[in-house]
C-alpha cells in the first residue's frame, strides 16, 4: 500500500528536505481519515509555524500544504477504488471527507473525471 504515496526521495533534493517530507507523508497519512485535520493541525505536528511549513512544502513539492493533503487524499482515493468493493461514500470516508459529493467533485477536479466515471 505505500506505493500509493509519492516518496520522499521523489520529491526532495537533500537530505533536510527529504526528512521534512518524510515526516510530512507521515504526519498526513496518521490523519488520512480524520475530516477534522486542518492546515493548523499539520503545521502543529510537523512543530513548524503554518507560514514554515507552507513555504516549505511549497518549496519542495510546489504544493500548499492543503494541497499537499489533498493530493495524498486523492492518492489513497484511488487506490481503494482500485483495490476494493466499498461504495464511494464509504472511500470519502476513508480519505477524510464528511461530504461524498464534495468528495466527487474534489476527485473529478484531481483527476479529471468522477468516481463513478472513474470505476466504470
Amino acid at each position: 500500500t505505500e506505493q500509493m504515496y509519492p516518496t520522499a526521495k521523489d520529491m526532495a533534493n537533500n537530505k533536510a528536505d527529504e526528512k521534512f517530507i518524510e515526516k510530512a507523508l507521515h504526519v498526513v497519512k496518521a490523519h488520512i481519515a480524520d475530516g477534522d485535520f486542518s492546515v493548523e493541525d499539520f503545521a502543529k505536528e510537523m512543530c513548524v509555524s503554518r507560514s514554515l511549513l507552507h513555504k516549505k512544502l511549497t518549496a519542495i513539492t510546489g504544493l500548499s500544504a492543503n494541497e499537499f493533503i489533498l493530493s495524498l487524499r486523492m492518492k489513497k482515493a484511488l487506490a481503494l477504488l482500485n483495490s476494493n468493493d466499498k461504495s464511494i461514500s464509504e472511500i470519502a470516508y476513508q480519505v477524510g471527507f464528511n461530504d461524498p459529493k464534495y468528495f466527487s467533485k474534489c476527485f473529478k477536479k484531481f483527476y479529471g473525471h468522477s468516481p463513478s466515471e472513474y470505476l466504470s
